[in-house]
């Protein structure tokens, strides 16, 4: 094992072979749920039939399913980097919205707590002042 976790080859290859399967699945599993539902509804099976048919029915649903979920897994890296994209330009709009206002709020804070802070900083140089002539 060489230890390294960011292989880009290596996921390049596991990528095209996760969506290929994918691909796979989705494609069986339509082609069965979309068949076994035209047998299971079409009233083309004898009621003896009808539970198997209906399981198949389930299972090929579930395989279309699966495979659609292993197909975005395979392909989350380009996913996440195109909602990146359309997010980035919303978040520095806003950022450039929101920094005059933050700028206003800090200052605004600064001169009510101003005061405060001065009165506060008097009496503590009064109580050292105390203190050194005791």
């Amino acid at each position: 094992m060489s230890g390294q976790y960011l292989n880009e080859e290596k996921y390049l290859k596991q990528a095209r072979r996760l969506n290929a399967v994918s691909i796979i699945m989705i494609i069986l599993g339509a082609v069965g749920f979309i068949g076994e539902g035209i047998l299971l509804f079409g009233n083309f099976v004898p009621f003896q039939r009808m539970g198997l048919v209906g399981f198949g029915w389930v299972l090929s649903g579930a395989l279309a399913g699966f495979g659609l979920v292993l197909h975005m897994h395979a392909n989350r890296r380009r996913i996440t980097a195109y909602m990146m994209q359309s997010q980035i330009p919303v978040a520095k709009e806003a950022v450039k919205e929101m920094t005059p206002a933050a700028a206003e709020a800090a200052k605004e804070m600064l001169e009510e707590v101003s005061p405060a802070l001065g009165d506060a900083a008097k009496k503590v140089a009064e109580g050292i002042r105390e203190g050194m002539k005791e």
